[in-house]
């Protein structure tokens, strides 16, 4: 049975939704964009019997608030909003976290935390990089004198050009509003065979109009000025390798940053919670229980 509750992040309120025993360990769910909560559905159902399982909505998307100030999308934002659930979820203990694009992305944020390494028990990585790790690669593919690798950055940059799109004005709201609203489904389902899509229209146009910020306040900043951001908690990557987005050479330098990596490559398209949620949840579970045991940890300052 699915339990809701809200939680107040300096006045946004965050919509949480939990399923199986508390008495479990901790899986916390992230999502990414244009998604809600609701892309974890299939996942949570499987892992739920197991799990004690969490997710939810980022500010701007499903049922949690739509905060307007400059700045409400930043990533230090991100980060202490995932620090805040999971200090409201699991006070005494690390919880175990897996994220999917842009929950992924601010994710990292607070994985390469040195404060929150006793927070964290496990994370599962999928197609979502740190922006920094991303900044670091891209410099160092354009500036190796490698033809391969720079072809590698070249390649990257073509399958990011939306990014780019997005610092536009207007066009990208108009371009949701009056054309990608009613085309997502059939686009899922063409490019990745995806059925169903667990979002209601009206949800994805939230999701859709507000996510564009995460792309404006964060992107530009993190590549320009990329920082060194190294984790000592577990990480498992899942690579599809069929993204259209995140292309696999953009995950090669992970362990340079990453001291205990398992890294999965599985043959599959951008939106592998949608596409693959049986395969998922069995990585997923099997990472989990290949964890150190759950210590019991203070509570944050």
């Amino acid at each position: 049975m699915q339990k809701s509750r809200r939680l107040n992040s300096n006045g946004v309120n965050l919509h949480i939704a939990e399923w199986g025993n508390p008495e479990q360990p901790t899986l916390l769910m992230v999502h990414g964009y244009p998604d809600s909560m609701q892309v974890w559905r299939d996942v949570a159902d499987k892992l739920s019997t197991h799990l004690h399982v969490v997710a939810y909505d980022v500010r701007g998307a499903g049922l949690s608030d739509t905060p307007t100030a400059r700045g409400a999308y930043s990533l230090p934002q991100l980060a202490t909003d995932l620090k805040l659930v999971i200090e409201e979820l699991s006070p005494d203990k690390p919880i175990h976290l897996l994220a999917h694009d842009w929950g992924s992305i601010q994710s990292w944020e607070v994985v390469t935390d040195p404060g929150m390494s006793s927070r964290i028990a496990s994370f599962t990585s999928i197609s979502g990089p740190c922006l920094d790790h991303v900044g670091h690669w891209m410099r160092s593919r354009l500036r190796s004198g490698k033809l391969v690798e720079f072809s590698q950055a070249l390649k990257q940059l073509a399958s990011s050009w939306y990014i780019g799109f997005f610092q536009l004005p207007l066009l990208p709201s108009l371009l949701w509003r009056f054309g990608l609203l009613k085309a997502w489904p059939l686009l899922l389902k063409r490019s990745e065979g995806i059925q169903k899509q667990n979002t209601r229209a009206e949800a994805l146009r939230k999701n859709a109009l507000n996510g564009i910020q995460l792309y404006r306040e964060n992107v530009a900043l993190r590549l320009r000025a990329p920082r060194d951001r190294h984790t000592d908690i577990p990480v498992q990557l899942i690579v599809p390798t069929r993204d259209k987005f995140l292309r696999p050479p953009l995950y090669q330098d992970m362990g340079q940053w990453v001291t205990t990596l398992q890294r999965i490559d599985i043959d599959a398209g951008h939106w592998l919670p949608l596409s693959h949620p049986d395969w998922l949840a069995e990585r997923v579970l099997a990472f989990v229980q290949s964890s150190p045991p759950d210590k019991v940890v203070g509570r944050q300052p």
